[in-house]
């Protein structure tokens, strides 16, 4: 069982800092390369920026979450608590960024896609805003995770 649960780590670990990878270039670099554009080159790039990125993000999100619940069950049901405190912090973590992406990017990335690139709304910039809030929201949680599934990999016997 200690090899399911090594294996179980591991995934977590490996998927969430790819997962977390991406999310910081996003905050660190690509972010700021989109609000250095004007309102239409900006809504062209992020509409198909969002139709691209799910092919990529919804697997590495999903698969990475379930390593995540496999770690933390693992843990707890061999006696590791070592394992299974952090394995359930980043759980915990893995959920809100998850709620983050249901609650505040995909709703708006769903409104942004109703825009023409001709005619981006008035408020567009407030949009914008709110998205980053919620993707930091999202990075921050999937940066938690994958810390703690990286200190739970640590205590593995």
């Amino acid at each position: 069982m200690t090899a399911a649960l090594l294996a179980a780590s591991l995934a977590a670990v490996v998927l969430l800092g790819i997962t977390a990878g991406v999310h910081v270039s996003g905050v660190a670099a690509l972010n700021p390369a989109l609000r250095a554009l004007d309102p239409l080159t900006y809504v062209a790039v992020k509409q198909s920026a969002d139709r691209h990125f799910p092919a990529l993000m919804k697997p590495l999100t999903l698969t990475g979450l379930g390593a995540l619940l496999a770690q933390t069950v693992l843990a707890a049901l061999q006696g590791q608590p070592g394992v299974a405190g952090p394995a359930a912090v980043g759980l915990l973590a893995a959920v809100v960024a998850l709620v983050a992406v249901l609650r505040g990017d995909l709703p708006i990335n769903q409104q942004m896609a109703t825009w023409t690139g001709g005619d981006p709304p008035a408020d567009w910039l407030t949009w914008r805003s709110r998205w980053e809030r919620y993707f930091l929201i999202r990075t921050i949680a999937t940066l938690v995770a994958f810390v703690a599934a990286l200190t739970g990999l640590s205590f593995v016997p």
